[in-house]
């Protein structure tokens, strides 16, 4: 590679201020400078160096270890050997490079640069520039390196491994697809990332408010992320991810975090948080969903998927009413007046309240689920709570350790009907449904209680009326 402290050795070969070709000799060790004017200046051979000075000049490199400078305007590198230094300078440039260990700067200028090869360094300069790595030979190309300068710029890299990405101020946009390992740092500015079937990669938002969006195909192929890492550290950032074996931190900020996954943990942190684990459009498998400090709101439609209110005034949503099913699932509200709002189709699920005595936990169900259709027994410390059945299943919340101690007890229970029962109330039913065994319906496999069976069940616990 040419270093710039050879240049005393090199054999000047200077233009005019005219529309010059400078070609450099087959031997190499030229320099080619072109002053002024629409010049083409090519390099077949190495060891030379290359200066556009004005005007709007063409590079021609097919030589290895050479070094290209544009100075001032709107110059074209074209570039198709190994080990070149090329430096944009001044305007808007393109580079158009081919080759493995080569180093680009782009410079003042909102240039484009476009590199098929590896093991490369790429700097953009003050202006918005657009940066695209592309797959030389098959197989993917390893070990780019980008800095971005100042300015909105975008990343295009396609067929990567371990690509490393530091993004400047600005608001950066990234497109990835067929990628490995990535490690990507934002900077400050509100970047967005979208990402296709990439796996192993770490990206970080930096300062603002950041946006990581990760599609199932990119229309021609398709198949899942896996194995990523995303941190969207400080701002409100937002979060919309598919694949499997994923963790997300959403970091300083009100974020909103989504995913239809499997495998994957979402992390709210600071800050309310909106965790959502895939209601619409296909369902999440083993998630888990932790809301961190501040009012939360945590939504689950999946299958085995574990929701943790942390600290703070949270909202635990539950229902399988868009996916199939939505069982095993455990939602936790941790310190705080939580809410646990319950919908259709969650078939079996487990409430484990871990807040402060004299906090008002509430349980609140949607109108397909009535007083009048609910039992509950006791199993051990725990609540059953048997809401009847929907699509054919019965519907069994279960709440760990509601009768070990006031820290673990749901105080209020919302029925759809507008019915309201607090805790005092459903320990009486219980204590009544153990003296009165013809009502048996607190565990999935027995009949639901009719209606005058829950009447004298609720006339047995002083709730119910004789009218």
């Amino acid at each position: 590679m040419q270093r710039m402290s050879d240049l005393e050795r090199l054999r000047p070969v200077i233009g005019t201020n005219g529309d010059d070709v400078l070609t450099a000799a087959a031997e190499g060790g030229d320099l080619l400078f072109s002053l002024d004017g629409r010049d083409t200046l090519i390099a077949g051979s190495s060891g030379n160096y290359l200066d556009g000075g004005l005007g709007d000049d063409l590079f021609q490199v097919t030589g290895s270890s050479n070094a290209s400078y544009g100075g001032d305007g709107s110059d074209r590198f074209e570039v198709s050997a190994n080990q070149n230094v090329i430096l944009g300078g001044g305007g808007d440039d393109t580079v158009e490079a081919y080759g493995n260990g080569n180093v680009i700067a782009g410079g003042l200028g909102s240039d484009l640069i476009m590199l098929y090869g590896q093991s490369s360094l790429i700097a953009g300069g003050s202006s918005r520039d657009v940066i695209a790595l592309y797959q030389l030979d098959s197989g993917l190309q390893n070990d780019n390196r980008i800095t971005l300068g100042d300015g909105n710029d975008s990343v295009n890299a396609y067929y990567q491994d371990g690509l490393i990405v530091e993004g400047g101020e600005g608001d950066d946009q990234g497109d990835l697809l067929y990628s490995s390992g990535t490690l990507w740092q934002g900077g400050i500015g509100n970047d967005a990332l979208q990402l296709y079937l990439t796996s192993g990669g770490s990206y970080h938002g930096g300062e603002g408010s950041d946006s990581f969006i990760d599609r199932a195909n990119d229309g021609y192929s398709e198949g899942i992320s896996e194995g990523n890492r995303y941190d969207g550290e400080a701002g409100n950032d937002f979060f919309d991810l598919l694949g499997s074996g994923h963790t997300a931190y959403g970091g300083l900020g009100d974020d909103r975090m989504y995913g239809v996954v499997s495998s994957s943990r979402f992390y709210g942190e600071n800050g309310n948080d909106w965790l959502d684990a895939g209601i619409i459009g296909g369902a999440s498998t083993e998630l888990l969903l932790d809301g961190g400090t501040g009012d939360d709101v945590l939504v689950s439609g999946g299958v085995g998927n574990t929701l943790l209110g942390g600290a703070g005034i949270d909202t635990l949503y539950l229902s399988g009413f868009h996916q199939e099913q939505s069982l095993d699932n455990l939602l936790i509200g941790g310190a705080g007046s939580d809410i646990y709002v319950i919908g259709p189709d969650f078939d079996r699920s487990t409430i484990r309240e871990e807040g402060l005595a004299g906090e008002t936990d509430t349980v609140t169900l949607f109108s397909e689920f009535l007083a009048s259709g609910t039992a509950v027994t006791r199993s051990g410390d725990d609540l059953i709570m048997s809401l009847g059945e929907w699509n054919a299943v019965e519907q069994v919340l279960t709440f760990e350790r509601f009768f070990e101690s006031a820290a673990h007890r749901v105080e209020r229970f919302e029925f759809g009907d507008g019915t309201v029962w607090t805790d005092t109330e459903v320990e009486q039913m219980v204590q009544a449904a153990a003296a009165a065994p013809v009502v048996t319906a607190g565990t999935a496999g027995t009949a639901d209680p009719s209606p005058d069976q829950l009447q004298e069940l609720l006339l047995a616990a002083g709730l119910g009326s004789n009218g």
